[in-house]
Formats: C-alpha cells, structure tokens, sequence
C-alpha cells in the first residue's frame, strides 16, 4: 500500500513538474520538483522510499513528457544514487532505517541537480543540440542548481521551520500554564 501512494505521489510531482514549473524560469532552466521530491522523502522518510518512488518517477516523466525513457532512468537513478550514497544509518531505531540528514539532503540534492541537468544536456546535444560548455553551465545547470534549491527551502524547509517554531512555543506555553 505504502508503495502505490508512493507511486500516486510521483505521479502528482511529475504532473506539477511538467504544468507548474515552467511558470518559474531562469535563464533557461526551470526548478526540477522530483529531485526536490527526491530529497525531501530522503530527509524525512529514509531511503526505502526513495528506491520506489525515483524510478515511478522517471517512469512517469518519460511519459507524459515523451522523453527517451532511457535517458530519463539514466537522470534520475543518478540523483537518486546522490542521495543513496549521502544515507546513514539511524541510531537507536528498531529496524535499519537509512536516512540523509538536512545538510546531506541539500549536498545530493545540488549533486543530483547537475548530474540531472548534464544528462539531459548530454541527450540533447547527441540528438544535433550545439555543444557549448559555457553556455551550459552558465543558462542551465547554475541557474537550474539555483531554482532547486531555492525551492527545496519553500517547500521543504521553511514549513518544517514553521512546525518547529510551532511545537517549541506550545512546549514552552504547557510548562509555563502546567506550572
């Protein structure tokens, strides 16, 4: 069951991925949501569910975006092995539990992000695209690093920030009426 919502959430980020973020270009790049997906479920869930949910994901990419699935696999398994490789175990749990901490999740996060972009600019330029290295680092892969990260801390970060000013000022209002 686990399996099949994960699935039905990379279907929902691929879809938000092909309609809602070409509304937020720079310079030629766009913010990719399933590598951002890919390191929230990293950070927050362990890696068990990111060997489910990273190959739905290219599956569903290559898809609805009619892509070349091989190269879409080849993207996305990389920037999962980013994360992968980031994993340590988690102390004190009752079952192995692998998971990224914050700043490991950001680093394979950044990691995956160029090793995406230089994927698909590598497919391009075999398909007859112009092979211009500085173009590409500078209108794709910093701009596109740039976007992902940025919104990795809007919709990953900041809400957890939230949550923990949240329970920190309860905490303190309990003990303050408790005593």
């Amino acid at each position: 069951m686990r399996a099949l919502v994960l699935v039905a959430l990379s279907l929902i980020v691929c879809a938000a991925q092909l309609s809602v973020a070409p509304l937020f270009p720079l310079s030629g790049a766009v913010p990719d949501l399933g590598l951002v997906f890919f390191a929230a479920l990293a950070w927050r869930g362990g890696v068990s569910p990111l060997l489910v949910s990273a190959p739905a994901y290219a599956g569903w990419f290559a898809l609805l975006a009619g892509r070349s699935p091989l190269l879409v696999f080849v993207a996305y398994a990389g920037a999962a092995a980013a994360l992968l490789v980031l994993a340590r175990p988690e102390p004190g749990a009752r079952r192995p539990v692998e998971r990224v901490s914050g700043a490991a999740a950001i680093l394979g996060l950044s990691i995956g992000s160029v090793w995406t972009r230089a994927s698909f600019a590598v497919g391009s330029m075999l398909a007859g695209a112009s092979a211009e290295p500085w173009s590409l680092v500078a209108d794709v892969i910093a701009p596109g690093l740039l976007l992902d990260l940025a919104f990795y801390c809007l919709l990953v970060l900041a809400p957890g920030l939230v949550g923990w000013l949240l329970r920190s000022v309860t905490r303190i209002g309990s003990r303050t009426y408790a005593v």
